[in-house]
């Protein structure tokens, strides 16, 4: 049995919940019959996520797994998943596309999972992956447990997304789950392609030969980069005009925001000059490079915020930012407000 909402539990950010529901209700089941019985707001869209207790996300994934007679619920909704969404490709989540486009701008299978662990926090609000390199192996841990469909939807999405990036059939040499062992496990060894499976484990655990870390990443797809190319408008600068004799370095920290943190040694790379000549050039447009870098961000910043899609998280990993608390600092320093007030007064001046 499950139970309704109780403020004092601990809770998360969760998109699995409103997930799952879309699950069973593209299946033809009684989704609300599951809104009602846990609390949960009708027909809620699976990118607004829920801030619900860890017990809401197990209870509601068991329930959900009994009302379909689908022990396997976790696993099929990972093998359900598409790109850009959690679940049925009809309710895309903002945050998934975000995340994957981190990972897949990668050079390498194991750049792309270190990239996936460290962008997670725009999923949810625990960093929960933790991951570890060694010479033998490379090990992937999801240390929260929060019930049996969850964890194996966790496990199976990322070696999904491993294998649709590295278009290679990649199998771990062992897994670990903390729920207890279920009385059929024959699809989980089906899918993982390894009858190594433990369970009742500390957390649950992908480990993987470490020579995958160096598979080469496949070409990025083409809609993946027209979703993110419909929010990264190239007129973002404030000054992009043929004239400005270092709008090449504007163009390149743009690009390379998406990215992380400019570098003034590749800026130079990239204009074909050496550091000394290009900081030469900036300092006689009256600028520096980290000066531009801040412009840049700044006027990305305030086009994205317009942007009611993307929430300010995802601004800030946009602008190269890989937390929200520095790029609310940096913001409060351009404007003298919070993105959240900046945003608020852009609406109330856009509905009038």
């Amino acid at each position: 049995m499950g139970k309704p909402f109780d403020s004092t539990d601990e809770r998360i950010q969760s998109f699995f919940i409103p997930t799952v529901v879309a699950y069973v209700r593209a299946l033809g089941g009684n989704a609300e019959a599951l809104e009602r019985k846990f609390g949960i707001p009708a027909g809620l869209p699976m990118h607004e996520g829920i801030l619900a207790p860890f017990h809401l996300i197990r209870d509601v994934s068991e329930d959900a797994a009994e009302l379909l007679g689908d022990p396997f619920l976790g696993l099929h909704l990972a093998l359900a998943h598409k790109r850009g969404s959690y679940g049925p490709p009809s309710a895309p989540t903002r945050c998934a596309w975000v995340v994957e486009f981190a990972a897949r701008s990668a050079p390498t299978l194991g750049a792309a999972i270190l990239r996936f662990a460290r962008y997670q926090h725009l999923v949810n609000n625990l960093r929960p992956f933790v991951i570890e390199s060694g010479t033998d192996d490379l090990v992937i841990h999801h240390r929260h447990g929060i019930g049996r469909q969850l964890h194996e939807f966790t496990l199976a999405l990322v070696l999904n997304m491993m294998r649709e990036f590295s278009s290679q059939d990649i199998h771990p040499h062992r897994v670990g789950f903390i729920h207890s062992r279920p009385t059929d496990i024959s699809e989980l060894v089906q899918f993982f392609g390894t009858e190594r499976i433990d369970f009742g484990q500390e957390a649950n655990t992908l480990v993987f030969a470490a020579r995958i870390a160096e598979l080469p990443i496949q070409p990025m797809d083409e809609d993946l980069l027209a979703l993110l190319d419909s929010f990264v408008q190239r007129d973002a600068s404030p000054t992009n005009g043929k004239d400005d004799p270092i709008a090449p370095v504007r163009r390149y920290v743009h690009e390379a925001l998406r990215d992380g943190t400019p570098s003034v040694e590749r800026a130079a790379a990239v204009v074909r000059t050496s550091v000394r000549t290009l900081q030469r050039r900036l300092d006689e447009a009256g600028t520096t490079f980290n000066k531009l870098v801040d412009e840049v961000r700044r006027a990305l910043a305030l086009q994205y915020l317009q942007n009611a899609e993307l929430s300010v998280s995802e601004v800030a990993f946009l602008i190269g930012y890989s937390d929200v608390r520095p790029f609310a600092r940096a913001f409060r320093r351009w404007t003298g407000s919070t993105p959240g007030e900046y945003r608020a007064s852009f609406d109330a001046t856009a509905s009038r």
